[in-house]
């Protein structure tokens, strides 16, 4: 899961197989939400899905509750510049090369309207 900050950054969070489901049921998408009852701990390189050093591991007592809230956001991307890409000897973000483009939509979520776009990846490799 990627949570996402008033201010933009980025923090990945996970948690355990087994409590995927329940945690499912406790989050909506574009939602904002204060929680506690997390385990912080460094971001293992060979995984991270952001640059933030560490990661929020999600516990069977970890509580959620919902604020009604728009502070988050709603265009949150890192483009990286092309040479920059090329010269990386790792680049997590770059996951393949875009082989089909569909039309660009308008989605509402929790009341705010974001834009959508469907999208085929081929691995680069």
């Amino acid at each position: 899961m990627l949570l996402i900050d008033e201010k933009n950054v980025k923090i990945q969070a996970t948690t355990k197989k087994s409590l995927i489901s329940s945690v499912k049921t406790k989050v909506a998408e574009g939602a904002t939400y204060e929680f506690e009852n997390v385990l912080v701990t460094h971001n293992d390189p060979k995984y991270q899905t952001t640059s933030h050093r560490y990661k929020l591991n999600l516990l069977p007592n970890t509580s959620w509750k919902m604020l009604d809230e728009n502070v988050i956001p709603v265009n949150h991307f890192d483009f990286a510049n092309f040479k920059d890409i090329l010269a990386a000897e790792k680049e997590g973000n770059v996951i393949g090369h875009i082989v089909e483009l569909d039309e660009m939509k308008d989605k509402v979520v929790n009341g705010r309207t974001s834009k959508l776009v469907n999208l085929t990846l081929e691995d680069a490799e």
